[in-house]
């Protein structure tokens, strides 16, 4: 029998690190990594690590250090860059990108980088002109991606084509590009090729709710009801609260006769779509003031609602990168972790709470949860035991030792 217990209280890090033609001039950049003081090498191994585990004001911090000692190395500036884009800084991380375009004007991938965050702030143009600049020092099947998504909201179908087919000629299992590429026919009506598209996509990454989800919604389009209701059974089986599938999946339903069920899943839709509205009026509020950690609570908690944990993990993340020493919000980061199902990321979270202030009774309490989570009983006994001296009163700790002990006499 599984035992769940209850949670209470809520290195390269730049583009262009593919090896090189041996032949082939190095750059400004490449030059000075060659020669780096071990120090210096230190903390952008440990600036790097620090911004991938989201802890970014002290990855800032080591940028800084890293500056004072070679000013003018380009990566620390592009490090910045993507520190300050995760924090939907994007002003700040383009003049950041900028300096290291100072440091090295053929620096790889942040000419992209500032195109990606002209894009996000709707200024279509000036991404590509961006990524032409981007183009000139480094094609790759990414920047083409990025190239005919713009394109493609900017109208202009040719265009976008042509950079898809691009990104599918330098990386044939591109699955993105595929995607892409058939939503465009689809827009242009041409349904057989797009289908085609998608499907080959879907090949490639049969594991992909979204590509499912985009081959029912364009089988639905073409009539072929009865296999556009098995690919979207799938997806809300995945994801409940995908307003989309659900809405398709009761328009095929109704098509096929199928009412009653039809009327469950637009239920199911209409709440969906009430919690993306949550999520979408969230996200405008941080692209408003992404400085304000109320707005990224707003968001953590909108994503978790709907059970979308990768992305209310991050934004609780960017809420700590504004206040880091605030242990209470790493407690409560640790029960989301545990809630998305990373236990072993909860208990060294909570693991880090405990080292720094072992009077906070809620987390050796989650902690001891975590533990037995993990069935590691004698650890969660231990947290748990710890709960009780800090709080002798503790009636869920005493619980969950009784159940420890009851599980330890039925064996």
């Amino acid at each position: 029998m599984i035992r769940r217990f209850c949670i209470v209280a809520a290195t390269c890090l730049l583009a262009g690190c593919a090896q090189q033609d041996t032949e082939a001039p190095r750059t400004r950049t490449e030059e000075l990594r060659a020669s780096l003081d071990l120090n210096v090498q230190r903390f952008m191994l440990q600036a790097e690590a620090a911004w991938r585990q989201g802890n970014y004001l002290h990855a800032l911090a080591l940028t800084d250090s890293i500056e004072q000692y070679v000013p003018e190395l380009a990566d620390t500036y592009f490090l910045r860059g993507r520190i300050y884009t995760d924090l939907n800084q994007l002003d700040i991380a383009n003049a950041a990108y900028a300096t290291a375009l100072a440091a090295d004007e053929q620096y790889r991938g942040a000419h992209m980088n500032i195109g990606v965050n002209y894009f996000r702030r709707g200024r279509l143009r000036d991404a590509i002109t961006a990524f032409r600049h981007e183009e000139a020092v480094m094609p790759n099947t990414h920047l083409y991606l990025e190239m005919g998504r713009t394109y493609a909201k900017l109208g202009m179908a040719d265009s976008a084509q042509w950079s898809y087919e691009q990104a599918i000629a330098i990386d044939s299992t591109n699955t993105t590009a595929y995607m892409w590429l058939g939503q465009l026919h689809e827009e242009m009506g041409d349904f057989e090729t797009a289908i085609a598209l998608s499907k080959r996509a879907a090949e490639i990454r049969p594991e992909s709710a979204d590509y499912r989800y985009v081959i029912g919604t364009q089988l639905l389009r073409t009539g072929e009801v009865e296999e556009a209701v098995a690919q979207l059974r799938t997806v809300v089986e995945e994801r409940p609260w995908h307003h989309g599938a659900q809405y398709n999946l009761g328009q095929a339903l109704m098509r096929l006769g199928e009412e009653a069920e039809a009327e469950v899943h637009f239920a199911l839709a209409e709440e969906a779509q009430q919690m993306q509205q949550e999520v979408n009026e969230a996200q405008e509020a941080v692209n408003r003031n992404p400085r304000d950690v109320q707005n990224w609570f707003r968001l953590s908690e909108a994503h978790r609602q709907a059970e979308m944990y990768d992305r209310a993990l991050d934004a609780y993340k960017r809420a700590i990168a504004i206040i880091p020493n605030d242990l209470r919000m790493h407690i409560n980061l640790a029960s989301l972790m545990l809630e998305s199902g990373d236990i072993d990321g909860a208990i060294a979270r909570y693991r880090m709470v405990v080292d720094h202030d072992p009077s906070l009774t809620d987390a050796w309490l989650n902690l001891g949860v975590a533990y037995g989570n993990a069935e590691r009983y004698d650890e969660a006994r231990q947290a748990w035991e710890m709960t009780i001296r800090l709080d002798p009163g503790n009636r869920t700790a005493r619980n969950n030792l009784n159940r420890l002990a009851r599980m330890a006499s039925e064996g």
